[in-house]
């Protein structure tokens, strides 16, 4: 239902919760219908048949999704995988399926070398399921298969990161660490998830993992919410938060305790304009209360454009050059 009125062809990579009915669901929703049917069939032979997935639910699931497809006239079932590339002559856009434990299978990086080998030359752009940096801290240590993603996006100097999974909105600067590698712009454009993630704004600045970086809702404004609706018996949970930083977990681990479907939202979303006639990418953030100036958010002077004000709206421009 939010895509309804959506005339452009939608496409998809999962979450981790997508996951949770062996993809069923995603596939049936955005995969071509006969290249649906054969996935599911296929995951079925692979799980030896101990799945209450039968061939009639199979093609029960996928004519639901062609009936919700006219129904909201959304576009949808064009892809044959839950990971795929968009190309044109100077731009390339890559998705990459981490699935729930941020790692891929020898097929997909096979196929993710080869793209990124024939995209040289190209602006490339990558989304993947998890991002490499979130809540202030460095993602990639938490799988070494998921740092040898990063490594190999390094390696071909990929420009433009973003991912989901964390619930708000996140922008981390990696600067080159040697002559083969180059500057890397990360973004977590999560903010539209089920709950509000707290664990950026909780995250002491002097840890963050790089230089310049800067996230959305901002501390103060996410703290006197947070504040005013925390119940007495929530107290401990929220000192523990605010005093120790969830430790040994993580404030985002306490996350959806905190979260109050109350004004003010917090919610975030993203537009990226390619333009190679300008020879740029443009991300211009918005909330649902419209677009996100940079007062709103917790930045380094360096995540910002040069000379911008506090009150000019906040976008980030990245040259295809």
């Amino acid at each position: 239902m939010p895509f309804k009125g959506v005339t452009k062809p939608v496409y998809a990579i999962p979450g981790n919760h997508d996951w949770y009915d062996a993809l069923d669901g995603f596939i049936a929703t955005f995969y071509e219908p006969e290249a649906a049917k054969n996935a599911m069939r296929e995951r079925v032979k692979a799980d030896l048949k101990f799945t209450t997935t039968t061939n009639g639910l199979i093609d029960e699931m996928v004519q639901t999704s062609a009936i919700w497809r006219k129904e909201y006239e959304v576009p949808t079932g064009f892809q044959k995988a839950p990971y795929f590339q968009l190309s044109t002559d100077e731009f390339v856009f890559i998705t990459i399926e981490t699935g729930v434990l941020r790692q891929i299978d020898s097929l997909q990086r096979h196929w993710l070398n080869n793209v990124l080998e024939a995209s040289k030359g190209k602006f490339v752009m990558v989304l993947l399921g998890h991002p490499f940096y979130a809540i202030g801290e460095y993602e990639g240590i938490l799988n070494p298969d998921f740092d040898s993603i990063h490594d190999l996006l390094r390696k071909y100097k990929v420009p433009l990161v973003m991912a989901g999974d964390t619930h708000d909105l996140e922008y981390y600067n990696e600067l080159p660490t040697s002559a083969e590698t180059s500057t890397m712009h990360h973004f977590v454009n999560g903010g539209g998830g089920a709950y509000l993630s707290i664990g950026a704004a909780m995250a002491p600045a002097g840890s963050m993992p790089t230089k310049d970086f800067a996230f959305y809702p901002s501390h103060d404004p996410l703290v006197k919410k947070i504040e005013e609706n925390t119940s007495w018996y929530k107290r401990p949970a929220w000192w523990w938060t605010t005093q120790l930083h969830g430790w040994p977990f993580s404030a985002e681990w306490l996350s959806a305790m905190f979260d109050y479907n109350v004004s003010p939202y917090f919610q975030s979303f993203m537009k990226i304009k390619v333009e190679p006639s300008k020879k740029r990418v443009t991300l211009i953030p918005y909330s649902n209360h419209g677009r996100i100036r940079w007062r709103d958010m917790t930045s380094t002077e360096g995540a910002r454009p040069q000379g911008a004000s506090m009150d000019d709206f906040s976008e980030w421009v990245i040259p295809m050059e």
